[in-house]
């Protein structure tokens, strides 16, 4: 996984991915998450010892960033988008119509926007605030069934399972407020296998029980 993260050079998965060794080492207590957190620290030293690793990280708060700036744009873009049609949206696939005016000449080169790197601020402008909430009251009950199966589990490997599966619905949601992942196939193959999994395991021991 960390040399996954290294290669992908995509820093929104590096922030959902420290974010995820801290709830983990907050979670498990000092004692048991120290390996955790000094594996993390360890690798963080040898990830800014590269020269071309640690300016990308600097390039998070960079404000100049050309990625950033398009990111900045396309925030403003989609909530604007949503005030025009705040309950219900544009509707799914309307950014790539409507985008092109809040779009530079620069943008405009490579096409209309076919998404808005943020899965909240998307959701917003094509579903309105209902479709967000519907979004959000659906991620809310797979939490909700991961955290239910964590606690009736009695097996230490499948409580691992869940507990492991809650951390990576962590990295989702923090990975969405830079990156539009929920119409992403390559994204949602691996979500929804390792929710099925966890889901499968959940409701077998339901049925047991």
């Amino acid at each position: 996984i960390g040399g996954a993260l290294l290669v992908s050079q995509s820093r929104g998965p590096w922030l959902a991915a420290a974010v995820m060794v801290i709830v983990a080492g907050a979670i498990s207590g000092w004692k048991r998450a120290w390996p955790l957190w000094t594996l993390g620290g360890v690798f963080f030293v040898v990830l800014m010892m590269s020269p071309s690793f640690s300016q990308r990280a600097a390039s998070i708060t960079d404000k100049t960033h050309h990625s950033n700036l398009d990111r900045i744009d396309m925030w403003k873009a989609g909530l604007s988008l949503f005030r025009y049609r705040p309950a219900l949206g544009i509707g799914p696939g309307g950014v790539k119509v409507l985008s092109p005016p809040y779009q530079n000449d620069v943008d405009r080169r490579w096409g209309p926007w076919g998404h808005l790197h943020n899965n909240y601020i998307h959701y917003l402008a094509e579903r309105g605030f209902l479709g967000l909430l519907a979004w959000l009251a659906f991620m809310l009950a797979i939490c909700r069934e991961l955290l239910a199966g964590y606690r009736k589990s009695q097996d230490g490997y499948k409580k691992l399972f869940f507990y492991a599966t809650g951390l990576s619905m962590i990295g989702f949601f923090i990975g969405g407020l830079t990156e539009t992942s929920y119409n992403t196939a390559v994204v949602m193959m691996t979500f929804y296998f390792v929710l099925g999994l966890a889901f499968a395991l959940s409701r077998h021991d339901a049925t047991k029980n």
